[in-house]
């Protein structure tokens, strides 16, 4: 059936395109079905915030040298998805392709691994079309190195010795822009969030903050889950207060609340729910 299909793609460009619109038509939209149907072919797929990214995306991720490696788990996590009617085992390699001398990168995949293990030990089982939201993520320290690091994340369909599937794999390619601390650094400096309470939160929660008297800013006080989807924001002013979150119709598991400053992440904690 593949090949029929191919010999008739190859039929209507060379025959049938030279002076027809309607067949132009027809061949775009083979075209269009011919390429929906290679990239589900593969045994994987990534998804970012329930939304398929395509294999090798290049993700860019922008912040100032003193963001914590909670910013960088909240912005890197992804799902990865199982598209075959069976049980694969999924493992995953780092390749840092260009880093910042004195930064370093892990990553959590079953469990985490140190800056120095490229490869993870442990295999996640993946049942039949199913999507694993909230397994990998990336840690990053930019332990006040400013630059541009490149790193490279591989997911591999295993065989049953645990070893690779060259050619069953999806990948996806981080750049993390570090930048300098700018002007607006006394207004984070003169700032604060406090730990959520109570955390492990169930209905509710309390997240504590202070703003430099006076200050006109954007500033808001953000929850998101650990894809990185936002599920509760609100603006906040100069000086001290506390903003209340109800976690009543949250689902359980770890969200990330965070300070955010004229666009800029400020502070980002951990924020446990349990029911």
């Amino acid at each position: 059936m593949w090949i029929d299909f191919c010999f008739l793609m190859h039929y209507i460009c060379i025959v049938k395109l030279k002076d027809n619109k309607i067949m132009r038509k027809i061949f775009i939209t083979l075209s269009f079905i011919l390429i929906s149907f290679w990239s589900f072919s593969q045994s994987l797929s990534l998804y970012k915030n329930g939304t398929l990214i395509e294999d090798g995306a290049k993700i860019t991720i922008n912040a100032n040298v003193d963001a914590t490696i909670m910013y960088f788990m909240q912005e890197t996590s992804v799902g990865v998805k199982n598209n075959t009617n069976d049980y694969v085992d999924v493992k995953v390699l780092k390749e840092q392709i260009d880093i910042v001398e004195g930064s370093e990168c892990g990553f959590c995949w079953s469990q985490c691994y140190p800056p120095h293990v490229m490869v993870s030990s442990s295999s996640i089982l993946l049942e039949e079309n199913e999507l694993k939201e909230n397994e990998f993520y990336v840690e990053f320290w930019t332990n006040e190195k400013v630059g541009t690091s490149i790193v490279k994340f591989t997911f591999y369909v295993c065989d049953e010795y645990g070893d690779f599937i060259e050619d069953d794999k999806v990948s996806i390619e981080y750049m993390f822009n570090i930048e300098p601390v700018g002007i607006e650094n006394y207004i984070i400096e003169n700032s604060s969030m406090q730990n959520a309470r109570p955390n492990p939160a169930s209905s509710y929660t309390n997240i504590p903050y202070t703003l430099p008297m006076g200050f006109n800013g954007n500033a808001q006080i953000v929850v998101k889950n650990i894809l990185g989807a936002v599920v509760f924001v609100e603006n906040i002013n100069g000086g001290s207060g506390k903003v209340y979150v109800n976690t009543s119709e949250l689902e359980e598991g770890i969200y990330f609340y965070s300070m955010i400053i004229n666009n800029k992440s400020a502070y980002t904690k951990k924020l446990i729910i349990n029911k």
